[in-house]
């Protein structure tokens, strides 16, 4: 582990205890202490991608250090740019403290690349984009689940009328509906354009034989369950407790995808992705 990567540890470390401490009860220089030591994180975190953009010339995703660690940042910028824009510091607290379970599983990743990896990442930069597409569609539906489990949580205080801190602290039950829907149209579109890059680029180079692959066929699945529970949305329109509930059927396909199909895959187990 670099110095970089501590200083970046200890100060992700220090903005989550400030976080909680205003969080726990209301105390505004905490807020502001701890989002500015989150901001500190992202732009070192950033520096860090355009470092090795620069020295590389592609996109550092290739390992899993890299993709949990590009993974984490994803989180962390969607947290501030909600907080910015919406004061949403309930989910400002939420995102951030699992970008930093995410971090410290980044630091436990391998930094070897596959042999094979290395050569079709060489044979056009379409994998780079691939997987930057892919972890950024992952991120984004972890994001709409969190806002899901949020809208329920809302959902079954008020109907049952038990009060609590949390609970004022929430935006309105038709903004969180509305933020956990458009996130995941938003994820949807990423895994789109990353499953065409992916597909097209097997079939362009003649490598067929890597579509008969569990993960491909896990990503089809994620990608089709995704655009049912956005159809159900539009044309059936299915909201509330109902759409929230299949989000989170949905996204606990996203998390088998990951934990169990890499295993059985035959060219993703070198990633996180």
């Amino acid at each position: 582990m670099n110095l970089l990567t501590n200083f970046v540890l200890y100060l992700y470390a220090l903005s989550l205890l400030f976080s909680l401490s205003d969080l726990l009860q209301r105390n505004q220089n905490a807020r502001r202490i701890g989002t500015g030591l989150l901001s500190l994180v992202w732009i070192l975190q950033a520096s860090f991608f355009i470092a090795r953009i620069w020295m590389d010339n592609d996109l550092p995703v290739i390992t899993r250090y890299e993709t949990t660690f590009f993974f984490s940042w994803v989180l962390v910028t969607f947290a501030l740019v909600l907080y910015m824009f919406f004061r949403a510091e309930v989910f400002l607290y939420s995102l951030s403290g699992l970008g930093f379970g995410i971090f410290l599983f980044s630091l436990s990743g391998q930094s070897a690349i596959n042999a094979d990896l290395a050569a079709f990442t060489a044979s056009g930069g379409i994998w780079p984009l691939h997987i930057a597409l892919s972890i950024g569609a992952y991120a984004l539906f972890t994001i709409s689940a969190i806002f899901a489990l949020a809208y329920l949580y809302m959902h079954n205080r008020l109907k049952s009328k038990r009060w609590s801190t949390l609970l004022h602290r929430l935006p309105s039950l038709q903004w969180i509906e509305q933020m956990s829907y458009r996130f995941a149209l938003i994820g949807w579109a990423s895994l789109s354009i990353a499953l065409l890059l992916g597909c097209g680029w097997i079939i362009v180079s003649g490598h067929l034989a890597m579509l008969n692959d569990l993960k491909v066929y896990s990503s089809l699945v994620v990608f089709v369950a995704y655009g049912v529970y956005l159809w159900r949305g539009v044309r059936l329109s299915t909201f509330g407790t109902r759409l929230a509930l299949w989000n989170l059927i949905v996204f606990a396909l996203v998390i088998l995808n990951y934990s169990a199909m890499n295993i059985f895959s035959g060219f993703h187990k070198w990633s996180w992705m």
